[in-house]
């Protein structure tokens, strides 16, 4: 039970039993496979319902409907993730090769912490929505959230092809970064027309048409502006969109992430 025991003394017994029994049977690789396997599904599930617990708790505080938090369950995200050594290079590998976006979104979407990283520290913790739905044409391609003291703080992401550019020589925005810029808008709108349902029926609660929106596109090297007027334009882009807009390379994805050196038992 929650209540008994916390998320580290279940995981410290179940990996204690998992290593005895090991012992016992040093030959039974299928044994101790499927003991793994189930020790750390049963860990995920005890640390995602510790932040569902604490998600109840918020919303009480501010007297909303907990139960509108068992929409978006299955997105939360386990705390203090990081990625892997392996994790990265394989997110590099695939990024360096990718002819267009749809093979980077798959590995995204099998590591979401890995989105959850585009925005700040969330101290409560992150949610990771990969294509929701904004009526039936419109999908960001991930919706992020992190909670914090006064409730959720929600984040669209778009993403374009890694072979694009965001500018042109002359320094106008690309076809491509306006196609990206008009999604994003058309986010809001949607947004503007439909709160009531997003915050209830789909249960974003505490979103609002005033959405602050990451747009990552194309490589650095593919840049033809020399990197001072490309920092420049990219800031004018951020400072004309009053809720905020962000313009990243898929190279940013790499460096917002901390790593861990992975340990095996």
């Amino acid at each position: 039970m929650i209540s008994q025991y916390n998320s580290e003394t279940i995981s410290r017994n179940m990996k204690r039993c998992s290593v005895e029994r090991f012992r016992k049977d040093e030959h039974d690789d299928c044994y101790m496979d499927e003991t793994q396997a189930i020790y750390h599904e049963r860990l995920k599930k005890l640390r995602k319902n510790d932040l569902l617990k604490l998600y109840r708790e918020r919303y009480h505080e501010s007297h909303e409907c907990p139960e509108k938090i068992e929409k978006i369950r299955e997105f939360i995200l386990e705390p203090h993730q990081a990625a892997s050594v392996e994790t990265i290079e394989t997110l590099q590998e695939i990024i360096k090769t990718a002819i267009d976006e749809r093979l980077i979104q798959e590995f995204l979407t099998k590591n979401p912490f890995l989105v959850a990283r585009c925005i700040h520290p969330a101290h409560h913790g992150k949610v990771c929505i990969p294509k929701p739905n904004f009526g039936r044409e419109l999908q960001p391609d991930y919706l992020i959230a992190g909670l914090d003291s006064s409730g959720f703080s929600w984040f669209g992401v778009e993403f374009e092809n890694p072979k694009y550019k965001m500018f042109t020589k002359s320094g106008e925005e690309t076809k491509e970064l306006k196609h990206a810029i008009r999604q994003v808008q058309a986010w809001r709108s949607w947004l503007n027309d439909n709160i009531a349902y997003a915050q209830n029926t789909l249960g974003f609660l505490h979103i609002d048409s005033n959405l602050p929106c990451i747009i990552i596109i194309g490589r650095r090297e593919n840049e033809v502006l020399d990197e001072t007027t490309l920092i420049k334009r990219r800031r004018d882009i951020k400072n004309n969109d009053k809720y905020g807009l962000l313009l990243h390379h898929y190279e940013w994805l790499i460096d917002v992430q901390p790593t861990m050196i992975k340990v095996t038992d």
